[in-house]
């Protein structure tokens, strides 16, 4: 026995050592750290250094990393989330995950998969990862564009239908019990207990335990920890997994105020032990054999990450969405899932796979991961060169209604006027003192909410992403007096000059930008100003520090600034 697998600290500080190791070269290459915790596992297993040939001591508490992933899921799955998915990311999501896993089943069986392999590994290629997208779009700054709306909404979606394949395929919910009356009975009973106790715990007396432990942050701490550990173990007894017992409990403190709290808590709790659960899932990647099952990684990887993509444009085309938008939230679909190499491990657990299957499955994992970092990346570079080609997958015919946005109305003749793209936060104080100065102001903004409520105070407002030429036309950007844009993603920006240059008579255009180099390649490009909020902020911070012996300004500021703090607040609400 390798003298690293005689202590449980040494195994550990070997795992966390070198996935540390590699995650930060990962970092450096712009990779997602799932692929260098897998890439440390293969490192250090069998078919790498041989430190770690024995995972089963270190194997309970990865999955505790499952566990708190699931709980955080939860936690972050509140009614008002839910409810902003809209109707296209509902459709797209579905009708992907549908479309995905007919066409992956039948590939799967024309590759010889047996029926049960077929229908487990088609599942797992239908989600794409919450993880990845988030951050590459975060990093990317457009995470609160349409198409990353459109992205966060089609994920969830995706992700409460891999919870509910989880519950499925897992304990006393598993396929086989279909096929026996008594059983399901039994587990619908029990499934049914399960939940009514859960209802009238939470109802009658969650809230008012947690109101009291929420006084000391530690002590909220270690009762979040407490209420997940007890319903994992509540879960187990009755037959489910003990993450689905973990995913109930954090649902059920959702609504509670201090799951913000908890998440921040939480969350490195979930990173430590999704790091050791990843590790341990390359060291028990199979090697021996898997020459021979390239062309049918290969095959896989193609499919998910050319068919998603094509899915997911061709539902969005269908839609009304444009090329654009279609193109860039089909992009940022192209991997699987954490949740997929989760359903794996499940499957292997339960027997329903074997370890070659579930190894095809994490090294298309790694491919995609790797792959389609780069594609969402490159995502601008991509659809300039492919813009003619993607006019395929477009609906031929002018602005108006996409699903789920209120129509366009023709505008009246214009000139002369101000078009204000963004009515958010920024955009919305702007908004207000134009119309206070009597300005013809023009909003475009993305959110149906905001464009229905401009339409209704009689304000003239179009629903669209900045970004789309017509869009800009339609808004009579270039017989305009001034143009201002909230938004600060770069691309959109960059898209209106490029619109704008060699435009005789062309309106001033003030853009917005949060980085600094973002600003300068704006002001090349021709920007007449560009706002910095940081910047801004700093100055209206000075500002503040003059009246420091100026107590009454100083109230008066302060009293001004929860004022519309809380206008805002209940703006957003409505």
């Amino acid at each position: 026995m390798p003298i690293f697998e005689q202590s449980i600290f040494l195994q550990i500080g070997v795992i966390v050592g070198v996935a540390t190791v590699l995650g930060f070269l990962a970092r450096l290459m712009r990779q997602p750290l799932i692929l260098a915790y897998i890439a440390a596992g293969i490192v250090l297993g069998p078919f790498g250094l041989k430190l770690i040939t024995n995972i089963a001591s270190v194997q309970t508490l990865s999955s505790l990393g499952v566990a708190f992933l699931l709980f955080l899921v939860g936690l972050e799955l509140d009614y008002r989330k839910i409810k902003e998915v809209t109707k296209p990311a509902l459709i797209v999501g579905l009708g992907q995950v549908l479309l995905t896993g007919l066409a992956g089943y039948l590939i799967l069986r024309v590759l010889n998969f047996a029926p049960t392999s077929s229908a487990y590994i088609a599942l797992a290629l239908t989600f794409s990862s919450t993880i990845i997208v988030v951050k590459l779009l975060s990093e990317k700054n457009e995470l609160n564009s349409l198409s990353g709306r459109l992205t966060i909404g089609l994920l969830l979606v995706q992700d409460l239908i891999a919870i509910v394949a989880l519950l499925i395929l897992s304990g006393s919910l598993s396929p086989s019990i279909l096929l026996k009356p008594d059983a399901l009975l039994l587990a619908t009973f029990k499934t049914v207990i399960f939940l009514i106790l859960i209802f009238l715990f939470n109802r009658l007396l969650l809230a008012k335990i947690f109101h009291q432990l929420a006084r000391s942050a530690e002590i909220l701490f270690l009762a979040s920890l407490s209420w997940m550990f007890i319903l994992a173990g509540l879960a187990f007894l009755f037959g489910f997994s003990v993450e689905i017992g973990a995913f109930i409990a954090g649902v059920s403190l959702a609504s509670l105020p201090y799951n913000l709290e908890i998440i921040n808590r939480v969350k490195s709790l979930r990173d430590f032990f999704l790091t050791l659960f990843f590790v341990v899932l390359g060291v028990g990647l199979v090697f021996t054999g898997v020459f021979k099952v390239i062309p049918t990684i290969i095959y896989l990887s193609l499919f998910v990450i050319f068919g998603h993509a094509l899915i997911v444009l061709i539902l969005l085309g269908f839609l009304g969405f444009k090329k654009r938008i279609s193109f860039l939230t089909a992009l940022n679909s192209a991997q699987i899932s954490e949740f997929s190499l989760i359903l794996v491990a499940l499957g292997l657990k339960l027997g329903h796979l074997n370890v070659l299957e579930s190894s095809i499955v994490s090294f298309v994992a790694l491919t995609t991961f790797l792959f389609s970092s780069y594609l969402i990346i490159y995502n601008h570079w991509l659809f300039h060169r492919l813009a003619g080609v993607l006019s395929l997958f477009e609906k031929k015919k002018k602005l108006g209604k996409s699903a789920g946005s209120p129509t366009n109305k023709l505008l009246p003749p214009l000139k002369d006027h101000i078009v204000l793209f963004g009515s958010h936060r920024m955009g919305g104080k702007i908004l207000k003192h134009l119309t206070s100065l009597g300005k013809k102001v023009v909003v475009v903004d993305f959110n149906p909410t905001i464009i229905q409520r401009l339409i209704a105070e009689k304000i003239m407002a179009v629903y669209g992403d900045m970004g789309e030429s017509e869009v800009q036309e339609f808004a009579g950007v270039p017989k305009a007096r001034l143009v201002i844009s909230t938004v600060p993603t770069l691309e959109p920006n960059l898209s209106l000059l490029k619109n704008l240059k060699g435009k005789r008579n062309r309106p001033l255009v003030y853009l917005t930008a949060e980085k600094v180099d973002d600003a300068l390649r704006l002001y090349e490009d021709g920007a007449d100003y560009v706002i910095l909020p940081q910047y801004l902020s700093a100055e209206h911070v000075f500002v503040l520090l003059r009246h420091l012996k100026n107590p009454a300004a100083i109230k008066k500021s302060k009293k001004h600034a929860v004022k519309e703090l809380k206008k805002h607040l209940a703006e957003e609400k409505e």
